[in-house]
């Protein structure tokens, strides 16, 4: 994994919708560019251990944090408050 992937708008927005709980897929696509776009994202956070894939009501595919990805989303969170403050106290 790298702070690359990590910091990519569409990487970012899934894994901030996610801090908020869990999210079906058909949900979080609907922000993406494409379906093989999310899909792509998706399977490599699964693959990082960052997301669950779970199953919910009608069989309905859904991304759950996991404690990793939780703490990376955390630590994301805090250094864009960092950077945001920075650039609040040079204007």
């Amino acid at each position: 994994m790298t702070l690359e992937f990590l910091v990519q708008p569409e990487v970012r927005e899934v894994l901030f919708q996610l801090v908020w709980g869990d999210r079906f897929e058909k949900d979080l696509k609907s922000n993406m560019t494409s379906d093989e776009r999310f899909d792509s994202i998706r399977d490599r956070l699964h693959k990082e251990e960052l997301v669950y894939l779970l199953r919910g009501e009608n069989n309905s595919p859904y991304l759950s944090l996991t404690d990793k990805g939780v703490a990376i989303i955390n630590r994301l969170y805090e250094i864009e408050r960092i950077i945001e403050g920075e650039d609040s106290d040079t204007e």
